[in-house]
């Protein structure tokens, strides 16, 4: 769907440029941004995952470096609603991965269930609500 959206968009906006009677400079930023954030957006979709290895998980987000956690230092699972934008009143759900040191690690379920299915398994630490 975003794919379809950003294809739209980059469309348009090539029309509009080779129009003569663009019209105002606002206009013209204004749709340059749009299509940056939209080009940007397809990229960060198609890079972030979630990795398993023989000891290890992966998490890859958008546009910084992968979180990497130990299997074996994995003590707890829990199912949590978070909020991962600076001012963001919306929660997301997300999986919470209490580790053997005290830190919990954060990643969004943008991947579904399954992902947490999966490495319940793996881990042998049943997910639990909270």
């Amino acid at each position: 769907m975003m794919r379809c959206a950003g294809v739209v968009v980059v469309a348009l906006f090539c029309f509009f440029v080779t129009v003569e009677d663009f019209g105002p400079a606002p206009t013209t930023i204004f749709l340059g941004l749009l299509v940056v954030v939209t080009i940007l957006t397809l990229i960060g979709d198609r890079r972030r995952a979630i990795i398993f290895t023989e000891r290890s998980v992966v998490y890859r987000p958008m546009f910084v470096t992968p979180h990497v956690v130990a299997l074996s230092k994995i003590t707890g699972l829990r199912r949590v609603k978070a909020t991962f934008f600076p001012g963001g009143k919306s929660s997301t759900p997300a999986i919470a991965i209490d580790l053997a040191t005290g830190e919990p690690e954060v990643w969004p379920m943008f991947f579904g269930a399954e992902v947490l299915e999966r490495l319940s398994a793996v881990t042998g630490k049943k997910a639990i609500e909270g």
